[in-house]
């Protein structure tokens, strides 16, 4: 998405490279969190929610990562304010973790999960439409729907 919205080469490498280690928080968080079936209990989710200051506390501690540190922290920021960790909303959200955000939630629904079968691209487009403004930055979704259709 980054290149298709014609951002310099240094900020879609940067965006790349978030988007490549935005879970590396996960090594901080118990595995069974990750494989239980059923709902995550509110103490669950509270735990899960860690792994983006953990991520960020990795590599913000290096000098060549500090820029995708932030993008990580805020790639479960929510376009409205309601997401985590630090209840950021529009544009003071990190554009690479706005983009981030969009493409791992349309992965995660086309791929499906233990506690919910995946949706086909068109279900997936309409799942994004309802959430535009709320969770993803609604700049960012016709864009991103015109980028999928034309390359898939």
């Amino acid at each position: 998405l980054a290149q298709y919205l014609a951002l310099s080469r240094i900020e879609v490498e940067t965006i790349q490279i978030s988007a490549l280690l935005h879970d590396l928080g996960k090594i901080g968080i118990n595995e069974s969190i990750f494989f239980r079936n059923g709902l995550l209990s509110n103490e669950e989710r509270d735990i899960l929610k860690r792994q983006s200051i953990i991520g960020y506390n990795i590599l913000n501690g290096m000098k060549l990562f500090k820029d995708e540190a932030i993008i990580i922290r805020h790639c479960h920021e929510h376009f409205d304010g309601g997401g985590y960790p630090d209840n950021l909303k529009s544009s003071e959200i990190p554009f690479g973790s706005r983009i981030i955000t969009i493409c791992e939630v349309f992965d995660i629904i086309t791929s499906g999960r233990l506690y919910r079968p995946a949706l086909d691209y068109s279900q997936a487009f309409r799942e994004l439409q309802v959430h535009s403004g709320s969770q993803f930055d609604p700049e960012l979704i016709d864009p991103f729907v015109d980028m999928v259709k034309k390359n898939f």
